[in-house]
């Protein structure tokens, strides 16, 4: 998904262009962009067959966008990129054989979280003591996510076809600017397992980013919030860790 990322397209595709796994393909969702985003996007894929360019009335949101992205996708598996975030070289390739390893339904990779001003690294994910060589039932790493994220699930491997059946429905759930929160908890809830690659995936925080502008849309994640406390009630009940911890 992207909206007004003309600044990031073209980082974004050199970072697939390296990747040592050469059998993808780069599903672009623009929602509603008012930038160059289109035009930085077309250039690369006239020449690319491998990128496949989608437009669509603004959302307002990532979720239907990615969601779109991933319905049109042509491959067995989908891996979302933050059109500002980078992957490590081997990045696709580490994450196809531990799928291949394991059977998982989910692959999640190490998660960096890095300022792009000053190039520091000031968080990663997985912490420190947890054992990324397990392979889990997905359900159990729920409590790993709240209160805080223990795991890193950016730029997660899915089996399409999982993904479309735990993806909510439109309309079920309320969609807010930080649904991903709610879809990642649901993901877990209902896939089967789910396992970890030696992979590096780069989440850069920047000034423009949507998250961390100052918005009225910063009240989204308390709406979320409490989305999140009703989903761990219905799926795990009010005695449950899960409940507690959120």
């Amino acid at each position: 998904p992207v909206y007004n990322g003309e600044n990031f397209v073209q980082s974004a595709y050199d970072c697939l262009c390296r990747q040592t796994y050469p059998d993808w393909e780069w599903v672009v969702v623009d929602d509603g962009s008012t930038d160059g985003t289109a035009r930085r996007v077309e250039t690369p894929a006239s020449g690319d067959e491998r990128i496949r360019f989608f437009q669509q009335k603004n959302s307002g949101t990532a979720k239907q966008p990615r969601d779109h992205a991933v319905y049109e996708a042509k491959g067995g598996f989908v891996l979302p990129l933050d059109i500002d975030d980078q992957l490590s070289d081997d990045y696709l390739e580490r994450m196809a054989e531990r799928q291949q390893q394991t059977d998982a339904d989910i692959i999640y990779p190490q998660m960096l979280f890095v300022d792009l001003d000053s190039g520091k690294t000031t968080q990663t994910l997985p912490a420190e003591g947890f054992n990324t060589d397990k392979v889990y039932e997905a359900r159990e790493l729920v409590k790993e996510t709240v209160p805080e994220w223990r795991i890193g699930c950016n730029g997660g491997l899915y089996r399409k076809s999982a993904w479309i059946n735990m993806s909510y429905p439109e309309k079920k759930e309320p969609i807010w600017m930080n649904s991903d929160e709610v879809d990642e908890r649901l993901y877990l809830i209902h896939a089967g397992k789910a396992a970890f690659a030696k992979a590096r995936y780069y989440y850069q925080n920047h000034e423009a980013s949507t998250t961390t502008r100052i918005s009225p849309k910063v009240f989204h994640t308390q709406k979320t919030a409490l989305q999140l406390l009703d989903i761990m009630e219905r799926e795990f009940g009010k005695d449950s860790e899960e409940y507690r911890r959120t």
